[in-house]
């Protein structure tokens, strides 16, 4: 009994976490159908967030084709999925849920857990009830659930919500004896021998992992594939801007790979910095999708002289400056820009 384990699509037109257009969404949806139609798996089951945010009508196309292609399916709500926009994908093959239910026998035998992201606060705690969904099921169970991990790696720059309700143990996990728990929400691959986190389909900030696509899990003999769809990284270029010419060492890039250049540059050499990173990015726009610059700018700290934070007039403002700066003949300064 074989299952592909897919998560956290984040599917839209505004992508406002990386600038993947809608099309190049849909081309790793198509890369990952491929890639469960070759393991020929007997269920997919897709941990939430198919969409970030409110969905559109061709988001919910580019969606609609990804699950025809990967039925039958099992699709849970995430915290980024509007309520009854997934309602709409319910059809022949692909069954939606938006509640903690147990399907008896529901995968070849094995028993189904889905426990979707919880909409309302729960004082009972999420952990709960999981443990309430595995005292229904018999001893061969899969659980499907959308939920934070204690002791769980996020993605670079991904945010935790902060919902004490929707929150889960590994060791509670492990403790249950599920066959496989299929998780969504944080976006950084990593699995555990009970289960884990598929890893989202797509980088969506810089510093997240590019380990992304799809897992094919055997359930009888535990054997796991992790398969790599997403076809591109958000790559960071640290310059050392010091440099007459700022070199990109060690590093390889790919056509569709996002790059980001980042140097840090005192407050009074912005211009020249600048100059040199466009060099750079210049040559890397003709590698890869897409180049941002961001400098990092460091204040200059200027340290006032007492008398000049001490004069009184603008008179006496610039005789204090002219004497910090070594003019000789301050006062015949003075008289000639008063006559000026």
């Amino acid at each position: 009994m074989r299952i592909a384990h897919v998560a956290d699509l984040h599917l839209t037109e505004t992508p406002s976490r990386s600038d993947v257009p809608l099309d190049e969404q849909d081309e790793i949806l198509c890369r990952i159908a491929e890639a469960v139609n070759e393991a020929e798996v007997d269920r997919t089951l897709i941990s939430g967030d198919c969409f970030d945010g409110e969905s559109t009508p061709l988001s919910r196309l580019v969606l609609s084709r990804f699950l025809h292609r990967v039925a039958p399916a099992v699709v849970i709500y995430g915290n980024h999925d509007r309520p009854v926009d997934l309602d709409l994908f319910e059809s022949h093959g692909v069954t939606i849920h938006h509640a903690p239910e147990v399907f008896a026998g529901a995968i070849g035998g094995y028993d189904l857990a889905v426990a979707p992201w919880p909409r309302v606060r729960n004082a009972e705690g999420y952990a709960a009830i999981v443990k309430g969904l595995r005292a229904q099921c018999g001893e061969k169970a899969i659980l499907l659930a959308h939920c934070d991990l204690v002791g769980a790696e996020l993605d670079g720059g991904q945010d935790t919500t902060g919902r004490v309700d929707a929150v889960i143990s590994a060791d509670d996990l492990a403790e249950m004896g599920w066959a496989y728990c299929a998780l969504g929400h944080y976006h950084k691959r990593q699995l555990h021998p009970w289960g884990g986190y598929a890893g989202g389909i797509r980088p969506m900030k810089f510093g997240d992992d590019a380990r992304k696509g799809v897992v094919i899990v055997d359930l009888d003999t535990g054997k796991r594939e992790e398969i790599d769809c997403a076809g591109y990284s958000l790559v960071t270029v640290d310059l050392d801007i010091t440099r007459d010419i700022p070199l990109v060492h060690g590093q390889t890039f790919a056509l569709k790979d996002r790059v980001r250049i980042r140097y840090r540059v005192d407050e009074e050499n912005q211009t020249a910095a600048y100059g040199k990173a466009e060099s750079v990015a210049t040559f890397l726009r003709n590698h890869v999708r897409s180049v941002t610059i961001e400098p990092e700018v460091i204040p200059t700290v200027r340290v006032r002289a007492p008398e000049i934070a001490a004069a009184k007039t603008d008179e006496d403002v610039l005789r204090a400056y002219l004497r910090q700066a070594g003019v000789k003949r301050v006062e015949e300064v003075c008289k000639k820009a008063e006559l000026e």
